[in-house]
């Protein structure tokens, strides 16, 4: 982002590293919001040659972190150190105070546990969180005199590396694995966030199952009190902090910069902008004029949308190819800000298609992704189990729903088509996707 005016109002999510400079900026204006997502450290509990199945080798882990120079140094001031795996912002938080600094019992409370000498520290990362590894790998050195290998897994190697850790199939290569997550539901987050890495079938369980977390977790799953199933998210966080199942790190918050005259309603448990606008001294706004610029017309968030006639071309396409296959179909076009652009219903096209149409395009465009692609992550013990329950019940997880992308990359909006089989809609949807 530069440090002069932009021709085009942004809104955009920003690395925190950014804060200094952005915050410097003329026009910026920085806002951070308290975003449910976390950055722990999974520690495998499987590992026969190390103690970390002990008490004192986990908190020996958690006591070598120094967070507040991780908070400082790698989030700008952005992040909320951890005292467990609950934001501070979320329902569930035990109150408790993160894991203080203190290298020296640190030391001693691996010593006890009996850590065997010349073996060396294993800490794994994936390159989104590549910086806070490295800040992880001087703190466990420093405070615990060990050797510390760090193994950065390349975005090439990524899905293999997450298939070892969700399907338990072989010898997990770290004892200490930096992970972020997110809380898809601000007001339980044992439902995603406890649940992902320490039920019998969390995807991110790197130890043998805990009978007191399972028995919690069993628990908090059959309560319908509400007030009750407060009292047991915070129990259950409480739990995991007094045992020291993961090194707790840090939860990071939502940093957006946003330039003049564009005003926004950050949402914390999607980290959607929500209820995003202009004002009236908005470019897009001054006095009626047309943006002289000749280019595409560009949404508050910073992506070129889909226009009207690139639109209806698009539904044109797709029904000529729900003609061909002999299936009519409902076709829905929304922009990059979740707005229906365009709809068309052939005739005989199921009525109860409508909404599906429409829906599919709403996840895509939220979620970034083609609905197809989320049918597996949403299956039970899978990372997005549950998704389909979330934004009102629209979210739909099987084909259909297609994003519409510029030749640059830009998300234009999305595409949903819905009246036949899945397969016959995504083939109709992917023919629309060609108009563009």
């Amino acid at each position: 982002m530069c440090d002069t005016e932009s021709e085009i109002d942004i809104v955009t999510e920003v690395d925190p590293s950014d804060a200094g400079r952005i915050q410097g900026s003329e026009h910026a204006r920085l806002h951070a919001v308290d975003a449910m997502r976390i950055v722990t450290g999974v520690i495998n509990r499987f590992a026969d040659d190390v103690p970390l199945k002990d008490l004192r080798a986990s908190r020996a882990l958690n006591l070598a972190v120094d967070r507040g120079r991780v908070v400082r140094e790698r989030f700008a001031g952005y992040a909320h150190a951890l005292s467990g795996l609950t934001p501070p912002c979320a329902g569930g938080f035990s109150g408790a105070e993160p894991y203080p600094h203190d290298p020296e019992e640190a030391r001693r409370l691996m010593e006890e546990a009996g850590w065997p000498e010349e073996r060396a520290l294993r800490l794994a990362a994936t390159t989104d969180v590549e910086p806070v590894a490295n800040m992880l790998a001087e703190d466990f050195r420093r405070s615990l005199d060990l050797e510390v290998g760090l193994r950065i897994v390349p975005d090439e190697g990524l899905l293999a590396a997450q298939h070892a850790l969700v399907e338990k199939v072989m010898e997990l290569p770290f004892d200490v694995l930096v992970h972020s997550w997110i809380d898809l539901s601000s007001d339980a987050p044992p439902e995603f966030i406890h649940g992902a890495y320490f039920v019998g079938d969390g995807p991110f369980r790197a130890g043998p199952p805990v009978k007191e977390f399972e028995d919690l977790m069993g628990a908090f799953a059959t309560e319908i009190d509400a007030e009750r199933q407060s009292e047991l998210a915070t129990r259950l966080d409480r739990y995991v902090y007094d045992e020291a199942l993961s090194v707790f790190l840090v939860a990071p918050q939502a940093l957006y910069a946003v330039n003049r005259h564009v005003e926004f309603v950050g949402q914390a448990a999607t980290l959607e902008l929500a209820e995003t606008g202009v004002t009236r001294d908005h470019w897009s706004r001054r006095d009626g004029e047309n943006d002289d610029r000749g280019g595409t017309t560009v949404a508050t968030d910073g992506r070129a949308t889909i226009m009207l006639e690139e639109a209806q071309e698009i539904i044109r396409a797709a029904t000529r190819k729900a003609e061909e296959i002999g299936q009519p179909m409902n076709v829905a076009v929304m922009d990059n800000g979740r707005q229906l652009k365009a709809f068309a219903r052939m005739e005989d096209a199921w009525l109860g298609s409508i909404d599906i149409a429409i829906d599919k395009a709403f996840t895509a465009v939220s979620f970034l992704m083609a609905t197809q692609d989320l049918a597996e992550m949403t299956q039970p013990g899978q990372p997005l189990y549950g998704l389909e329950t979330t934004n009102g019940g629209r979210v739909v997880n099987f084909a259909g729903g297609i994003l519409l992308t510029r030749e640059d990359g830009q998300v234009a909006g999305a595409i949903g088509v819905s009246g036949g089989t899945v397969d016959q809609d995504q083939e109709v949807a992917e023919a629309g996707v060609a108009a563009l």
